[in-house]
Parts: structure tokens; sequence; C-alpha cells
């Protein structure tokens, strides 16, 4: 996963663009690696996952990006489902 946090990162909060691409970049990568099984994460998986690309991150947007990511993740198996 080449993505990292550190292009993103200001010293201070991330723009809600910055913040939302960041997140799709990292969603799409889970799921070229994982494929369908990217579906079945739990929010710590995901946040084990993601932590090593956003720990330049300040905390607040650290959670928000873990959550984000687990949340576009499943949207795109309710999605697979046809919910």
């Amino acid at each position: 996963m080449p993505v990292r946090g550190r292009k993103y990162a200001t010293g201070g909060a991330l723009s809600a663009n910055d913040l939302h691409e960041l997140v799709d970049l990292l969603a799409i990568r889970i799921y070229e690696r994982l494929g369908e099984s990217s579906f079945l994460l739990n929010r710590g998986d995901v946040g084990e996952l993601v932590t090593p690309y956003i720990d330049d991150l300040i905390p607040s947007d650290q959670q928000d990006v873990i959550w984000l990511v687990w949340e576009l993740i499943q949207a795109g198996a309710r999605e697979r489902e046809g919910r």
C-alpha cells in the first residue's frame, strides 16, 4: 500500500476533501488486496491495516479515517448484496 498520510498531513485537521480522498484511496487499496474478504473486516481490523499509513495524522483524523474506510467497505458489501 504505497499511500501515506504525509501527503495530507498539515499539522492540523484535514480538510473534508483531503479526508475523503485519503479514505477512498485506502478503501480501494484494501479491496484490491483482499477482494470480497474485505467485506468481512471489522473496524478494528481496518484500523490495524490503515494505522501504519495514517500515523502522522492528528488523532481525531486517524479515528475519522478508520471509521470512514470501514464504512465505505461496508457500503460496498451492501451494494454487492443488492441492498
